[in-house]
């Protein structure tokens, strides 16, 4: 609970990196699950966004930790 007060309202920058890698993730599974049509192979596109995703997810998380331990401290 207290991870999610710092992710929320400790750091804009972990808020926005979490909300975008989130939204990147949900637009890669959307282009798998053909809800959103890509021409020729949709794979490779849904790969690329939920790398992209997923780097920035654990970039808000760690901005996030680093921030609550820092404020621990």
């Amino acid at each position: 609970m207290k991870l999610l007060k710092h992710i929320l309202f400790g750091n804009f920058w972990s808020f926005l990196l979490i909300l975008s890698g989130i939204i990147d993730s949900v637009i890669g599974i959307f282009v798998l699950t053909d809800i959103i049509s890509v021409e020729d192979s949709s794979f490779p596109t849904y790969v690329i966004c939920f790398i992209i995703g997923f780097i920035y997810l654990t970039a808000g998380l760690i901005i996030a930790i680093v921030k609550m331990r820092k404020e621990k401290d």
